[in-house]
């Protein structure tokens, strides 16, 4: 059965000028625990298909199904709490809250989990073990970046998406992200959407998705 289905999906973006198609009539399913790496050089789309499956963009046509249930037209805020607890969204950057301890943010993450993972050994794979009670900010960029994708885990959601998550981490730790992802994915049945530009992880992937984006200019519609 599967967890996430699109179904018959265009996703465009017009002006006056030119309208940019980044789906078009696209199908796609993910199982529960499959590893999916999203593919596309920058500016492809591949942020657009992530915020086209938690909600914030809208299908110009198709349908969006998730854990069997049509999703394409919620309004956000029945949306949002029908996804809440279900699905994680891994930012670009990361994306925990300056203002809350570590502790906090976890407790924030994962609020919505009945079974979520112990923060002590949580940040101890991350090599966070004594960063509790710290900041964001008294973090560095890379530390922050595995925290996200830590808590994300941590929260045993159905499905985590992933905005590039490696971007700006060294060797060592991009390939730690990735086998924590691959690891959750695989052991514990979480399904991950990773979005990259690095062809080299679709190596490690169950399933591989490209989007390029094809901008239409007015003359070419007139023709």
């Amino acid at each position: 059965m599967s967890l996430l289905e699109l179904k018959n999906i265009s996703l465009k973006y017009k002006n006056k000028k030119s309208e940019t198609v980044i789906l078009d009539e696209f199908d796609f399913s993910l199982d529960a625990g499959q590893f999916c790496v999203l593919l596309g050089e920058g500016s492809s789309g591949k942020t657009s298909f992530l915020n086209l499956i938690c909600g914030i963009n809208k299908a110009d046509g198709g349908e969006i199904i998730f854990e069997e249930k049509d999703i394409t037209n919620l309004k956000k805020s029945a949306l949002a709490k029908f996804l809440r607890g279900k699905l994680s969204f891994v930012r670009h950057g990361g994306n925990l809250f300056n203002e809350l301890t570590v502790q906090e943010n976890y407790t924030l993450y994962t609020r919505y989990s009945e079974s979520a993972l112990n923060l002590k050994n949580t940040l101890k794979v991350v090599g966070l073990a004594d960063k509790e009670e710290s900041y964001p900010s008294e973090l560095s960029y890379s530390e922050r970046l595995k925290l996200s994708v830590a808590l994300a885990i941590a929260s045993k959601p159905s499905l985590i998406l992933c905005d590039d998550p490696i971007a700006g981490l060294d060797d060592k730790d991009a390939q730690l992200v990735i086998r924590l992802l691959v690891q959750a994915s695989h052991e514990m049945g979480v399904s991950v959407i990773f979005a990259t530009n690095n062809s080299s992880i679709a190596t490690v992937a169950d399933t591989t998705i490209t989007v390029r984006k094809v901008e239409i200019k007015e003359s070419e519609t007139d023709e």
